[in-house]
């Protein structure tokens, strides 16, 4: 079997294997930093021949995203949580979409004005605006946007409403 296709399938045996490389790379008790998330996805983009940007930017935006437990490191739980939802259609697709969240990241903290690590609601307007959406459906955005409705739009949700993940 191709490490494509391995890779890209969710099944217990293909998890293990995922382990096995999120193992190699990380601190201790399944949990990678920022170098170790950087280092699995340059073992993963050498295994199915697929560019992943591993920059700066793209390692903190993927962070983010993964990190749900706000930690500050990935276990692998967090980390195969997202590469299921990422490969459900093709695992060669890979760097485009880290490309995207790489973007969608980039554009994000342009509107957090003030480097709370969220967009409150004017913020998210503003995006909202700049994108060509009709101010009008700013407020059911934000309803959407905001799922667990605390007035902070995360990167995480942002990603979640824009279907990147």
């Amino acid at each position: 079997m191709s490490a494509t296709r391995l890779l890209s399938h969710t099944n217990a045996s293909n998890k293990a294997i995922m382990r096995s490389v999120f193992r190699s790379h990380h601190e201790g008790d399944d949990i990678v930093d920022k170098e170790g998330l950087r280092s699995v996805l340059k073992e993963i983009s050498s295994r199915v021949q697929e560019e992943i940007n591993t920059s700066d930017k793209s390692i903190k935006s993927l962070m983010l995203l993964m990190d749900s437990d706000n930690n500050g490191t990935v276990d692998f739980e967090e980390f195969f949580k997202w590469w299921s939802k990422l490969i459900k259609n093709d695992v060669k697709k890979v760097g485009g979409v880290v490309d995207e969240i790489s973007t969608l990241y980039e554009n994000y903290i342009s509107y957090d004005k003030d480097g709370k690590g969220y967009l409150n609601h004017d913020q998210f307007k503003m995006l909202w605006e700049d994108m060509g959406n009709d101010p009008c459906f700013a407020a059911e955005a934000i309803n959407y946007v905001d799922a667990n409705h605390d007035n902070q739009i995360s990167f995480q949700e942002l990603c979640i409403a824009f279907n990147i993940i």
